[in-house]
């Protein structure tokens, strides 16, 4: 009777832990619905939106839900009541800025090893490996970048590995799950033509030959392991057939076929043969580059050249293969083998000939540069449209997420960046001096949307600056 009573109250207890973790849950799925509901209608309203793919809307209005453009309007009746309304009369709205090759997230102190995940020593062939999992969402650089409008980034591993590993593309918002902030994982694949290779992996490879030999021994043996799974899987349905026409004695006799070993570094390089991931090729002298479209054209991989320091050289033949340029650094120097025939036009070369190419900043510290690479650009020839598109809608399209990212359009996530143009005004003391030029000095950025968050200017730099203002 004691041990009934005792197991009735146990019984009770339970039910009651049961009821308060339910109530635990339901309050907090009311706090994260209501954290969501704040945010879940925001209005900018009343400025120059440059969409990039549908032409400019003067006063326009872009209606946030959630994450995404919900709509894009100039009628002030589509203004959902309680929405939070953003002015942005007089200023300018532009995509978030794409910076399509970085470390950010990688490195944070170059000369401190254990915040260094660029290059994986003792192999210099290890396409199996992604940046997804070495990405460090609270990297300090990645507040920094995004006051200046970066909001969207490839993140890239480093050039000391001939076959380097696999890039991500990932958004630089507050999110610590990689899976929330990604845009797409497994970007691509990267292969590096590098001088410095040489130098740094002497017993592996000591010169261009053997650097190409063993980037085809790779190959080819991906090619054998493709026929090999397919050979697998033809066995296997046929296997599977017989065994839904044959009798019982006769499904005794069949053997079911063994699937070859997984290979990871083979099972990566065959995605690519299958043209299910591109491999961006790093590549700047222009024979380089023509050894990177000659091995794409052997293999049949889609290849994205990446660098092209000397892509004005071979422009034309870019172009004619119509293969995408991750261009950069823009301002790139004479300071190498590889890089000799270093030119600010680079980018007016490759405009001129009719090839799409995106500008990057193929750096950590200083992907926050980007616009001002842009800016560089466009001073020696390239068109200022184009020098915009080049680091928002052209590196969006070449991976193929402008549906997403890289434009102002209903459905993208709403990665927005507002600035205000008026300064030029106010220095020449002519209202009508205003520029939407965003590479122009006096170009100011006020606020900075990812996902359809406002993005907080507080960083690393401005807590240093304001410590020491006050001492």
């Amino acid at each position: 009777m004691i041990a009934d009573f005792r197991s009735r109250i146990a019984e009770s207890r339970l039910k009651i832990a049961v009821l308060l973790l339910l109530c635990v849950a339901c309050s907090t799925s009311a706090v994260n619905k209501t954290a969501q509901d704040e945010r879940e209608v925001l209005v900018i309203k009343g400025g120059k939106v440059k969409t990039l793919s549908s032409g400019d809307i003067d006063n326009g209005i872009i209606i946030i839900s959630g994450k995404q453009i919900k709509k894009i309007t100039t009628d002030p009746k589509d203004i959902p009541q309680g929405a939070k309304i953003i002015d942005a009369k007089g200023k300018t709205i532009i995509p978030g800025y794409f910076d399509s090759f970085t470390s950010i997230g990688l490195i944070e102190i170059n000369q401190v090893i254990q915040t260094n995940d660029l290059n994986e020593k003792g192999d210099i062939f290890v396409p199996q490996l992604s940046t997804q999992d070495a990405f460090n969402a609270q990297s300090e650089l990645i507040r920094v970048a995004r006051v200046n409008g970066v909001t969207t980034i490839l993140s890239a591993p480093g050039f000391t590995n001939v076959i380097a590993g696999k890039s991500s593309i990932v958004n630089l918002s507050d999110d610590l799950d990689f899976n929330e902030r990604a845009v797409r994982k497994n970007a691509a694949i990267h292969i590096n033509f590098d001088t410095d290779i040489k130098i740094l992996y002497p017993d592996m490879v000591e010169t261009r030959m053997g650097m190409l030999a063993k980037i085809r021994e790779n190959f080819i043996k991906a090619s054998e392991y493709l026929q090999k799974k397919k050979k697998y899987s033809e066995k296997l349905q046929d296997y599977q057939k017989k065994m839904e026409t044959s009798t019982d004695e006769e499904k005794k006799k069949l053997e079911k076929p063994e699937p070859p070993d997984t290979e990871l570094k083979l099972e990566t390089l065959a995605d690519s043969l299958e043209g299910k991931i591109p491999v961006i090729i790093h590549a700047d002298r222009a024979d380089d580059i023509l050894r990177a479209i000659n091995l794409s054209k052997e293999f049949g991989f889609k290849l994205i050249l990446a660098g092209c320091v000397e892509g004005w050289k071979v422009a034309e033949i870019i172009a004619k293969k119509k293969i995408p340029v991750i261009l950069g650094p823009v301002n790139a120097q004479p300071s190498s083998v590889d890089t000799f025939g270093a030119s600010y036009q680079n980018a007016f070369a490759l405009y001129k000939n009719g090839v799409k190419f995106s500008i990057a900043s193929f750096d950590s510290h200083n992907s926050r540069n980007l616009p001002y690479l842009a800016g560089l650009a466009c001073s020696y020839g390239l068109p200022i449209e184009e020098g915009l598109k080049a680091i928002t809608l052209y590196p969006a399209e070449i991976f193929g997420v402008d549906n997403l990212v890289g434009c102002i359009k209903e459905g993208a996530l709403a990665n927005l960046v507002i600035f205000d143009g008026s300064e030029l005004s106010k220095l020449l003391n002519d209202k009508n001096a205003k520029t939407d030029d965003p590479f122009q000095p006096l170009a100011k950025i006020e606020k900075v949307f990812i996902e359809g968050r406002e993005i907080p200017f507080e960083n690393h730099q401005t807590e240093l600056r304001e410590k020491y203002r006050r001492k």
